[in-house]
């Protein structure tokens, strides 16, 4: 979890924050839905499945957690 604060406050940044991801592989990434692109889009959309979509969330999952979740 990244709150906004650390992008606000500059512990972190966009770009540190697609290399953890990309380094760590979570099974699931939950981003705010809105009309903001973020720096990781396309390694998103390649790695990852849009699995939930509403007003305020989109959940991604990796396939190996979707393959989990039909046994």
């Amino acid at each position: 979890m990244v709150p906004l604060k650390r992008l606000w406050s500059g512990d972190t940044t966009n770009a540190r924050i697609a290399e953890e991801l990309r380094r760590f592989k979570p099974g699931l990434i939950l981003l705010r839905n809105n009309s903001h692109e973020t720096p990781f889009n396309d390694w998103l959309n390649s790695e990852y499945r849009l699995v939930y979509l509403d007003g305020q969330h989109r959940l991604y999952a990796r396939p190996s957690v979707i393959q989990q979740a039909r046994r």
